[in-house]
């Protein structure tokens, strides 16, 4: 099917979803080598824009015209700085009319600035405060600047990272992007391109840029003035008596039936189709292409990895699109962060939250205060160093490449800390007496776990496919800290003896996912798992966390805090009794007389440094006799293995 400007129709129908819509506008609007708006809802609009990517022909560019005004005028200078490629524009109906600078305006307040180009500070100053850039402490967002000495930051709308400036004198010494966190140099540019962020006047609108585009309106508002835009096409969300039926089909429901998935590709390919199978991952992709491989027909589909989570059919163009959502029932949308799970990202402190006269840790040098921030060896080799006072007023010039070394001084009761010497004894000393102390306390705890160690644990067999699935679902790339959590875990779990393990890891390594595995293995197994967290908020944030990572899986989750009526809470007890409630979370409140577990599998701790004494008594009693697994943001000394292991095996993931 190819449209020619003759055959375009005012109103099509037969486009089940924005995955069809993407798939039909890529490949038959686009044939009229025009330019494309496609306007639709905002919630649509990141389903339509992930779709396309998997559809767009080459010699075509993408533009995001639904987010804000930054975003807006990035997607303006890719437009007029690219006019041989075909555009294919996504705005929301809220955003079509938003006035926008007349295309000479922009072009001329747009301006370049490249390493080695003679600029006078104050100048480039004036001309960004000119161009709407405000001012700021830190450049952390589209739009600001900032200003040390003679390094200048700005932030501009067409990169993600902002750009740092060295001068020399009045010339650009040196060109880079950096990281917002630690403030390290991510790469070198030899230029970068400063948009305009305000105008004299926004009489333009996208029309005006665009004077030859078809607009496609995706059922658009009732009092939406249609009459406006005379180029354009309407799609509709139902069939249509005078609109042209666009033939493409949405798939069946295959609610995780492999023999139905099989029947069905076996109609597709019997009737000429191609049939792609689309996986958000490797992981999704191995799983299913074995899993399929017994399969006469699936077995021969087309496996790909692809941001698509809605599939469809097109019976004229006899190609078929089938997504692991569909085919795994999963409602778990991931296609938007198929990335590698950033553990550097999780393991920094943020530079911002340093303040001159703050306290910080050195690990290698002890407690000092931050003075500030100063670049040294301006002409030769500017780099950026932290600034920390020791006592008898010595200082520690520490380079942003190792901020990773330095945290900020928490300590108990807000007193202020006695600052360390710089090249003394004292922090080494320090070091060793928490080493100590922390060693006495684990032989405390063994002797407490001695008779819990006694006990026989609960078999949990699991579902080694169920497992899989639910693995090969994760979003992220696993680390090998993660990795090995992961299986050390899982292995525990098989053995006769009650697990009892700490999962230690900074925030956002990765340990509730390390516990889901463990908590879905559990309830495969016909056991119940309890989730015990200090905070009613952390309960909220751990329950909604679980819900949408295993919706799709035979799971049944509840949460259970005081705050819940009573008649809410006297239901979720009798579920936690009968066993239909699979994964309680909750606070203290599972501690209580009337709660009874039908049969208890797992207990999973969090933070149980912030439980009281009585309670982690009564927590000892639910554990009796069932596999623990705590989860902790302090770090243990590696030291301590060997004198913890005794007492519980240690997952480290990922720490410093």
């Amino acid at each position: 099917m190819h449209i020619t400007k003759e055959d375009l129709f005012p109103l099509y129908y037969g486009l089940p979803n924005s995955a069809a819509k993407a798939y039909f506008i890529c490949h038959h609007f686009l044939a009229l080598h025009r330019p494309l708006i496609f306007v639709c809802d905002e919630e649509h609009s990141l389903d339509f824009i992930q779709a396309a990517h998997t559809f767009l022909p080459a010699k075509t560019q993408l533009l995001d015209f639904t987010d804000t005004d930054t975003n807006r005028l990035s997607a303006l200078h890719r437009l007029l700085a690219n006019p041989q490629e075909i555009p294919l524009v996504c705005v929301s109906y809220e955003d079509i009319t938003t006035p926008l600078p007349s295309q000479s305006e922009f072009q001329a307040r747009t301006f370049t600035l490249h390493r080695g180009d003679s600029w006078r500070r104050q100048e480039l100053l004036d001309k960004l405060e000119e161009n709407g850039y405000s001012r700021e402490d830190y450049a952390e967002a589209p739009g600001q600047y900032a200003v040390r000495g003679s390094v200048v930051d700005i932030f501009t709308p067409l990169s993600t990272l902002p750009l740092r400036l060295y001068f020399a004198g009045n010339r650009i010494d040196m060109i880079c992007t950096f990281d917002l966190d630690t403030h390290n140099t991510v790469h070198r540019e030899e230029k970068a391109v400063v948009l305009p962020l305000k105008f004299s006047q926004t009489p333009a609108s996208l029309a005006d840029y665009l004077p030859e585009a078809l607009f496609i309106f995706d059922a658009p508002p009732t009092d939406f003035i249609i009459k406006d835009y005379p180029q354009h096409v309407l799609f509709a969300s139902l069939p249509h008596p005078n609109g042209k039926d666009a033939g493409l089909k949405a798939n069946i429901a295959f609610q995780a039936n492999m023999d139905l998935v099989e029947r069905e590709i076996a109609s597709f390919m019997q009737q000429g189709f191609t049939v792609r199978i689309c996986c958000l991952n490797r992981g999704e992709l191995d799983r299913l292409s074995d899993l399929l491989s017994a399969y006469l027909h699936a077995g021969k589909a087309q496996f790909c990895i692809s941001a698509l989570t809605q599939g469809f059919y097109s019976p004229t163009d006899k190609i078929a699109f089938i997504t692991s959502n569909e085919l795994l029932n999963r409602r778990y949308n991931t296609a938007h962060i198929i990335h590698r799970f950033d553990v550097e990202g999780a393991r920094r402190v943020r530079f911002k939250e340093l303040e001159a006269g703050d306290y910080v840790v050195h690990q290698e040098h002890g407690i000092g205060r931050y003075l500030g921030l100063e670049v040294l060896d301006k002409e030769e080799n500017p780099t950026d160093c932290l600034i920390i006072e020791y006592r008898r007023a010595s200082r520690l010039y520490v380079p942003m490449y190792d901020f990773k070394k330095v945290q900020k001084y928490i300590g108990a009761g807000g007193k202020r800390p006695t600052l360390s010497v710089l090249g003394g004894t004292t922090w080494k000393e320090v070091k060793k007496h928490v080493k100590e102390e922390a060693q006495k306390t684990a032989r405390e705890i063994l002797k407490l776990e001695a008779q819990r160690q006694a006990s026989p644990a609960p078999q949990l067999p699991g579902d080694a496919r169920i497992e899989q699935e639910f693995a090969d679902s994760f979003p992220y790339i696993l680390t090998s800290g993660q990795q090995q959590a992961i299986q050390e875990t899982l292995h525990d779990l098989d053995l006769p003896k009650p697990m009892d393990r700490i999962l230690v890891g900074d925030v956002g390594f990765g340990k509730t996912e390390v516990a889901m595995r463990a908590a879905l293995k559990t309830v495969l197994s016909g056991k119940q798992v309890m989730v015990l967290v200090p905070t009613t908020i952390l309960a909220a944030q751990h329950y909604k966390t679980f819900t949408k990572r295993m919706a799709g899986f035979p799971v049944n989750i509840r949460m259970l805090c005081r705050f819940q009526s009573p008649k809410e809470q006297r239901s979720i007890v009798e579920e936690l009794k009968n066993g239909v409630c699979d994964i309680i979370i909750g606070t203290h409140r599972l501690m209580s007389k009337d709660i009874a577990f039908n049969s208890l599998g797992l207990v999973v701790i969090d933070e149980e440094h912030r439980f009281g004494v009585r309670q982690k008594e009564k927590i000892r009693a639910k554990c009796a006799g069932v596999h623990s697994l705590m989860l902790s943001a302090t770090p243990i000394p590696r030291t301590l293995n060997q004198s913890l292991s005794a007492l519980r095996d240690i997952s480290l993931i990922d720490t410093p």
